[in-house]
């Protein structure tokens, strides 16, 4: 009765593989998500963001990965790397001074470690905040423009499962047309202003 499993794939970059000791290869990775498809489980692929060594080059790898594989995507996108107490990464962090207050860090933890998106509570890379969410958006957006093109309907049911479904279930059916209607109006009206200033 098995219909879906979780994979923490983590990276589609083998450097960033043996980064985490992960002892693992890419090559096995994307085995495991074509058996599982080729089995009909769906796969639900957990990746991550801004390990220690990410960079330009890795990200790239982490998209081709994905360009490999059936119709799997990450769920909700690329998680930003958190060291969280009791993990190897956390001590890393601390030894390294890239958490200078550790009682604040661990408030900041307790309150929601996701975070506003503007700032990662630790940056691991050499990516100055601005360009790290800017550089994770971008890996996203390129997964995603590839999958939808590859996998239209597939990207469309994934899309309302990931933003529609949860504003379904706070606020109704009703709330949620209305809500979507009035966000598009805004879009579209952003967008022929843009254009008129352009002429």
């Amino acid at each position: 009765g098995c219909v879906a499993k979780g994979y923490g794939i983590e990276s589609g970059s083998q450097t960033l593989l043996n980064n985490m000791n992960k002892q693992v290869t890419v090559e096995q990775a994307e085995k495991a998500l074509k058996d599982a498809v080729n089995v009909g489980i769906y796969p639900i692929m957990q990746m991550m963001y801004g390990y220690p060594g990410e960079t330009r080059k890795t990200l790239q790898e982490t998209v081709e990965f994905v360009k490999k594989l059936p119709h799997v995507l990450p769920l909700g996108g690329l998680s930003t790397t958190t060291p969280l107490p009791g993990a190897e990464l956390y001590y890393y962090s601390l030894k390294r001074g890239l958490i200078k207050d550790e009682e604040k860090y661990l408030e900041q933890l307790s309150a929601g470690y996701m975070q506003d998106g503007t700032r990662p509570l630790v940056n691991f890379t050499e990516f100055d905040d601005e360009d790290f969410y800017r550089l994770k958006w971008e890996t996203e957006s390129a997964i995603w423009v590839y999958q939808k093109r590859k996998y239209p309907l597939l990207r469309l049911v994934k899309d309302f499962l990931r933003v529609i479904l949860p504003h379904i279930q706070k606020y109704g059916y009703k709330q949620t047309i209305r809500r979507t209607v009035l966000l598009l109006n805004r879009k579209f009206d952003i967008t022929l202003n843009k254009k008129r200033k352009e002429k």
